[in-house]
């Protein structure tokens, strides 16, 4: 079981990356789809790991806004009641998903892959 399931776009994986670490840096568990074992369904570990997380950290982009696999990730965080939304750019977030929890605005917070998220 990890602390935190990271869902994101494809796109945003260096954002996603840098997010990961510095978790990590917190001795936080951390699950993102970078741990899909050899010989397992994808689908199949994302479920197993989405339902084992004890937090749920979507990243809101242009890109994730589009993603039905970040979408259903961020439903499941939603309905367990475990979501944390982190909008990483101007995406215009689902009044379902942000209208129920606090969104966590990163303009100012730099998320690049070399330096840490700070304020």
């Amino acid at each position: 079981m990890s602390d935190i399931f990271i869902s994101y776009a494809r796109e945003d994986r260096d954002k996603a990356k840098a997010l990961a670490e510095l978790f990590q840096q917190q001795d936080w568990s951390v699950w993102w789809d970078r741990n899909i074992p050899p010989g397992r369904s994808f689908d199949e570990v994302i479920e197993e790991a989405l339902g084992a997380a004890k937090c749920v950290v979507v990243l809101w982009s242009k890109n994730s806004a589009s993603s039905d696999w970040v979408k259903g990730e961020a439903a499941e965080g939603l309905r367990r009641k475990i979501l944390v939304p982190v909008r990483i750019d101007s995406a215009n977030v689902t009044a379902a998903i942000s209208g129920k929890r606090k969104l966590l605005d990163q303009y100012g917070v730099s998320l690049q892959t070399d330096q840490n998220v700070t304020n």
